[in-house]
């Protein structure tokens, strides 16, 4: 399993409660997310802002209770119990969501203010019409969002594969999946020991895709 099986270490004192806040903290986004998009005219349209976004905070607040509480499911050898696989995929659910609701908001953000974005052209709040065919402003916005979609869709399958060791191609690979990052990747002496697995690129890949869209968004 990608970040709790029975291999894993047990959690700290501070850690279960850093994981007790960061619960509380996303319960907080989630309750005002979904207050503020449904109280502001704009965000009406946007279904994926409107309900996605709170509920992947929601999803954040469910894996945060499951890791303070990893201690005792250790302790029980619980690692394939039913409700632990649904943690993990809702775990895979975060980053597509996250990334489909940033790209909208980005998009929403230069549509209102009529600034260029991506190559598109917004007029008063409008999509621009000055260029006609396929390399019009609608044809790029729809060329663009279901890029998007399409990416988020890919990280999903990724997540899941990995949260759910569906592809196992070292056993004694797997356990590092969620557990360790890219910089292992580049050290070459653990490299050569451990780390080239296909399992541990597909828990890093879904999160370096959004790491990278936020900052070109």
């Amino acid at each position: 399993m990608t970040f709790i099986d029975n291999s894993s270490e047990k959690p700290t004192v501070f850690q279960i409660l850093l994981f007790a806040v960061l619960s509380v903290l996303y319960l907080i986004c989630a309750i005002h997310g979904f207050y503020r998009t449904n109280t502001r005219r704009h965000y009406h349209r946007l279904y994926s802002v409107r309900f996605l976004f709170p509920l992947a905070c929601l999803f954040c607040v469910v894996e945060n209770i499951a890791l303070a509480a990893s201690g005792s499911i250790i302790e029980a050898r619980m690692d394939d119990h039913g409700i632990l696989k649904v943690v993990f995929l809702l775990q895979a659910l975060q980053v597509p969501i996250y990334l489909v609701t940033i790209f909208e908001l980005t998009y929403l953000v230069h549509k209102r203010r009529s600034v260029h974005f991506c190559g598109m052209y917004f007029d008063e709040g409008r999509l621009g019409r000055r260029v006609q065919g396929v390399f019009s402003t609608p044809v790029k916005s729809f060329v663009f969002r279901n890029l998007i979609r399409f990416i988020a869709l890919v990280c999903l399958v990724l997540g899941i594969a990995a949260n759910l060791d569906i592809l196992k191609d070292r056993e004694d690979l797997d356990t590092l999946a969620g557990r360790t990052g890219w910089w292992k990747l580049w050290d070459r002496e653990a490299t050569d020991q451990e780390m080239y697995s296909v399992h541990v690129l597909m828990s890093l890949i879904p999160t370096a895709v959004l790491i990278f869209c936020s900052f070109f968004l």
